[in-house]
Formats: structure tokens, sequence, C-alpha cells
């Protein structure tokens, strides 16, 4: 009885990494057939390593993470999975592994991604939505526009004015400055303005990456955010599992932020950041719709 815990809490994590190791191996057949070899081998060191630094934290609590004991390898092997089918399918789009600094810019963006997603979720559960949203967004708008121009660029007339256009829409659809009965706590709105912060740091790194560099900033970005999640997961003992509704949602959040991540790369690449930037702080009227209804 002593061992079924720990016997669940390992399965857990075996069961989390088991369609990445299943859609991988099917890579990996489909690479050998095409006497493509080497992408997979190399994948795999790269697995095993993570694998290894993963087992070691997990395990013995090391750098701040939870000590899992025995049970700690089976979410070290899920989080290495996943990796893993993350580089692989980066492989086979086509694109020409990007230079290091790329990489670097774009993990680095992953770090501020999940940081800034955890930080805005906590915000919103406060119930102060209508404060969160545009804080955050004016947050995330202003810091890119500012580095932008700070950068060189110059936006005409008609862009400078539909950015004041845009901002004061936020303000005024999420209710910002209306009259609200209950006083939204300091630390709620310092939560609102590190999660902006953390977007911006993504809007900015975007806009730096190389365009010979293809998708591979996404694959590096959720290289970085998915093992930081599911590591806060495990670090608050917060349960992975999610039924019914919660789960299609989730599903399609996550689907949605994919797809929102790589239309705003290829937007940073063919317009200005401070331009971009601005539209894409649109998004807390998509999210007071949904709230809604």
């Amino acid at each position: 009885p002593e061992l079924v815990p720990r016997t669940t809490t390992f399965l857990h994590g075996i069961l989390l990494g088991l369609p990445a190791t299943l859609m991988f191996r099917a890579l990996n057949f489909y690479s050998s057939s095409i006497n493509l070899t080497k992408p997979p081998m190399w994948v795999a060191f790269v697995g095993l390593a993570c694998n290894g630094v993963l087992n070691a934290g997990l395990i013995f609590g090391l750098w701040g993470l939870p000590a899992m004991g025995g049970a700690g390898c089976g979410w070290a092997t899920g989080i290495s999975s996943w990796i893993m089918l993350a580089l692989l399918l980066a492989l086979f789009i086509g694109d020409p592994i990007p230079s290091g600094h790329d990489l670097i810019i774009s993990a680095a963006a992953g770090i501020a991604g999940s940081l800034g997603l955890l930080g805005f979720y906590r915000a919103m559960a406060s119930g102060a939505m209508t404060i969160v949203a545009p804080i955050t967004a004016l947050v995330g708008t202003v810091i890119p526009v500012v580095w932008g121009l700070v950068d060189g660029e110059r936006p005409g007339l008609v862009a400078y004015v539909g950015m004041i256009v845009a901002v004061l829409a936020v303000v005024l659809v999420t209710d910002a400055l209306g009259i609200h009965e209950t006083r939204t706590p300091l630390s709620i709105v310092l939560l609102a303005v590190f999660a902006g912060a953390c977007f911006a740091t993504i809007f900015i790194a975007f806009d730096h990456v190389s365009p010979d560099a293809g998708l591979w900033p996404l694959v590096a970005l959720r290289s970085m955010s998915l093992p930081i999640v599911a590591l806060v997961v495990l670090a608050t003992r917060s349960p992975f599992r999610t039924r019914g509704e919660a789960t299609r949602w989730a599903f399609t959040s996550g689907v949605l932020d994919s797809a929102a991540n790589g239309f705003y790369l290829i937007a940073a690449r063919h317009g200005l950041l401070s331009v971009v930037a601005v539209i894409t702080s649109l998004y807390p009227v998509s999210t007071l719709v949904l709230a809604t209804t």
C-alpha cells in the first residue's frame, strides 16, 4: 500500500509523455525508411541529456525542484519525450537550424511566456478581470512600442493615431475606467504588470530573430515553456488532470496560443514592432467576450 501513491505519480508522468513517445517513434521509423538517420539520433542525445538533468532535479529536489524520489523518473521521462518530439518535428519542417543567437532569444521568450501566462491566469483568477486585462495589455504594448521607436522605427502619422485609438479601445471595452465595487489588491496589479512585461519580452524577442530561422523559434519557445509549466505544477502539487469541459477548453486554448505565436512571428518579420505589438494588444477584447458568454 505504501508504494501505491508513488507508483501512481510515476505512471502519471509516463502517461504524460506517452503520446509524444509514440509520435516520436513513428517519425523515427519514417526517417529510417528514407535513410535519414542522423536527425533522430541527435535529437535522442539531446533528450537523453534533458532526461538526466530532470531526473537529478526531480529525484533529489535539486535547483528548487520538488524531491519526488523514484516517481520523479516518470515525470522526467514524460517531459523529455515532449522536448524530443518538438525538436524532431522542427527538423521535418525543412527549415535550416538557426544560429545559437536565435535559439537563445527564442528560449528566453519561452521562459518569459510561461511565467507571463502563469502570472496572467493567477491574476485573472482573482476576479479583477476588467483591471488585469487592460493593465497587462497596456504594459505589453508600451514596452515594445518604446523599444521599437528607440531602435529606429518611424511609423507614419496614421499609425500613431491607430496606436492611441487601439489602447483607448482596450481601456473602454474592458471598463477599466468604470466604477468598481471592490478594490483590486496591489499584489494583483503588480502581477498584471509582471505578466505584461513578460508578454512584451516575447514580442521583442521574436522581432529580433533572423527571418531565416523559419519556425524554429516556436520550437525553442515551447521546449522551454512546457517543462517550466510542468515543474510549476509539480512544485505547487496542483492536479494535472482536467475533466469534461475544462479539458476541451484547455486543448483549444493551447492550440490557439501556439497558432497566435506563429502568426505573430510572421507578422513581426514583415511589419514594424511598434505597430504589430499594438494590434496584438487587442486580445483583452476576446477575453472579455468569452468571459461574458
